[in-house]
């Protein structure tokens, strides 16, 4: 990757969905310094399926933006820095995209761990289909149906209200990885800013959820929905490539921090 540099863009016909899992079975995808985040045994996928628009480099006319469609498998992590600061965010494990460019890019520029895919979308005002295919030995392949429903706990959730398990999926967006540099490992942020009131967040009922990268690595037996909902649309800034040393002294292999109920 390059140093730190900004891309731009707007996130729109975005669905999210919150799953959890124990956390002894996704432990070992994360990379020494970052840590679950967890409550109780369990830990928390995020996926999110959505078009970015005119995505470019900061700075750059909105009509030279490139238009595709992304989905992402991101584990919620945390992670404590050289200054002794816990940050919490995102550790992307897969995303697949339907923009041969930002494939090929995107892997040089992010730490998103990009595929190609053909991805294709269907929205209205009562709900979204999305479909993932011609991926590599099916590992990406999905068909996530949703359609807006009234906010409702999961059933068997590990939260006790719905607010609970809504505030989960208001995580903090930023992505993290770990490198190693001149024998020092450190944390590389994706840092995501977006405007705080534009927030819009509608809950919806998953109809049909077919996510074979869970079945590739594992998970499908173990994930369990906690939230599904619709984001509107939203302006994104990506800083990428920004960097900080990570804490050397060994740490617990439990989260640093228990999501507050």
């Amino acid at each position: 990757m390059i140093g730190s540099f900004a891309m731009v863009g707007r996130v729109a016909e975005c669905v999210q969905l919150t799953y959890r899992t124990p956390a002894e079975s996704v432990q070992a995808l994360l990379p020494a310094g970052l840590e679950l985040v967890m409550r109780g045994p369990w830990a928390f996928w995020s996926v999110m399926a959505c078009r970015v628009e005119k995505a470019r480099p900061a700075g750059v006319p909105a009509f030279c933006g490139l238009t595709y469609h992304h989905v992402a498998y991101r584990l919620l992590v945390q992670a404590m820095n050289n200054r002794a600061e816990v940050q919490r965010g995102l550790y992307f494990t897969r995303s697949d995209v339907d923009a041969w460019v930002v494939f090929s890019l995107g892997n040089r520029l992010s730490d998103f761990r990009l595929h190609p895919a053909a991805i294709s979308l269907e929205a209205s005002d009562c709900g979204v289909r999305y479909t993932v295919g011609q991926t590599a030995y099916a590992a990406g392949d999905l068909v996530l149906e949703v359609a807006n429903a009234p906010a409702r706990l999961a059933e068997g959730s590990c939260f006790p209200t719905v607010e609970d398990a809504r505030r989960l999926s208001r995580y903090t967006p930023n992505g993290l990885a770990v490198i190693e540099r001149e024998q020092e490992r450190l944390l590389r942020t994706t840092r995501v800013t977006r405007p705080p009131r534009a927030w819009s967040e509608t809950p919806v009922a998953v109809h049909e959820a077919k996510l074979g990268y869970f079945a590739s690595i594992g998970q499908a037996d173990h994930v369990q929905l906690e939230w599904a909902c619709r984001l509107g649309a939203m302006d994104y800034r990506w800083q990428m490539g920004e960097t900080v040393g990570l804490l050397q002294q060994p740490r617990p292999k439990t989260g640093l921090i228990k999501i507050a109920v």
